[in-house]
This record gives structure tokens, C-alpha cells and sequence, in this order.
């Protein structure tokens, strides 16, 4: 699996397959709501047709139709499609057994929050107890991936040492060296929207 993820404008179908196409054989692609709400899921099968796709689904609620929702995605041609774990290991274990393990993320604390609006959000009374009681609980669904902070490296590895992480919001190649050298099996950018794609990569080798 790629080690280079770079998040696709939301604005067109036409505009994420020109990004795609740009950047094909440097890194894999991500897929967020916008641009699956916009265009709609088919456009990860155009996607999928150039590179790896991870699609920021963020699947929650009922288990059986996040279940559903998950096995289209994958149909589609997504390589990953993220859950999110506060919803609990029924919800998890339910997309796992739909398209199994090594194509589900699941997404912890969104990287980035703070203690503050951790506890603000009455999810626990830190952010590193919270990702590792879900980290914990991702492991034992079977979710082969989880999404994090840099931060949030050392502490996934402690409770769920299997799991692929994957760090978002790198956008500079020392950043990217960082979360590889702790362990990340990924990166995501967001470096390429709104710009020349291929250029904006170079610098990441």
C-alpha cells in the first residue's frame, strides 16, 4: 500500500480525475464527503480506474446499513472506507464482516482535536484515553486501519500494535518523514487541492 495519500478536490467529478490522472503512480488518492455527496460514490470507480482509493466515508448509525454503504464503496473500487469507531464495535464488526478487515479505517479522535473539545464533547477527559479505548476496540472489530494524529502514533501502538496507522494533515515532506519514522504506514495531504498536483508533489519525492 502506497505510503502518499493525496486528498482530491470536492468541486467536480472532472476536477478530482484531472487530480487523479496528474498524480497516478506517485500516491494513492482520498475521497472525501464533499466530493462523494457532490458527484456521487460512482466517481470512485472513475477514481479507482487510475489509483488507490481511501474514501472518507465516516460510516455510522444503524450497523446493517453502514454495512451496505461499505460494500458498495468497495464494490465502486475503494481500497479503504473509514467507520467511525465511537459508534461502537457492533457498527465496526458489522463493515468488517460486509468487505473485511484490511479495507476498513476507522477514524478515533478526528486529528487535530484538542483535550479541550475532546472532553467538550463528552467522549472521555483526554484525548489519549479516548484514542486508546477506541483504538483498543477498533483492534478487536477487526478493523485492520486507523486514522490519527502524529500524536496519536505511539499511543495506537501500545493498545492496538497490528492496526495500520495513518496520519492526516501532513504537508510537508519532514512532516511525512516524521510520521513514518514513528510508524505510520500512511499519509494524507491535502497539498495538491487548488494547485498544479504533479508540482506540488515533487517535493515529497
Amino acid at each position: 500500500m502506497k505510503p502518499l495519500w493525496a486528498v482530491l478536490p470536492s468541486r467536480t467529478a472532472e476536477e478530482a480525475v484531472r487530480m487523479a490522472s496528474a498524480v497516478a503512480g506517485r500516491c494513492g488518492v482520498v475521497v472525501t464527503p464533499g466530493l462523494l455527496a457532490g458527484p456521487g460514490p460512482a466517481v470512485v470507480a472513475a477514481l479507482a480506474a487510475i489509483a488507490p482509493v481511501i474514501v472518507l466515508s465516516g460510516l455510522h448509525g444503524d450497523p446493517t446499513d453502514a454495512a451496505v454503504a461499505a460494500r458498495r464503496l468497495v464494490e465502486y473500487g475503494a481500497t479503504l472506507v473509514t467507520v467511525q469507531a465511537v459508534d461502537g464495535d457492533q457498527l465496526m464488526g458489522a463493515v468488517v464482516e460486509a468487505v473485511g478487515g484490511e479495507r476498513v479505517m476507522a477514524v478515533t479522535v478526528w486529528p487535530g482535536r484538542d483535550d479541550a473539545s475532546v472532553a467538550a464533547s463528552r467522549l472521555g477527559a483526554s484525548r489519549g484515553r479516548v484514542v486508546s479505548r477506541l483504538a483498543s476496540e477498533a483492534a478487536t472489530s477487526g478493523v485492520g486501519s486507523v486514522l490519527c494524529s502524529i500524536g496519536d502514533l505511539g499511543v495506537v501502538h501500545q493498545v492496538a500494535s497490528g492496526l495500520q496507522r495513518f496520519v492526516w494533515g501532513i504537508e510537508t515532506p519532514d512532516r511525512m518523514t516524521e510520521a513514518l519514522e514513528r510508524g505510520a504506514a500512511g499519509v494524507i495531504t491535502a497539498v495538491i487541492a487548488g494547485k498544479d498536483a504533479a508540482a506540488a508533489l515533487d517535493a515529497f519525492g
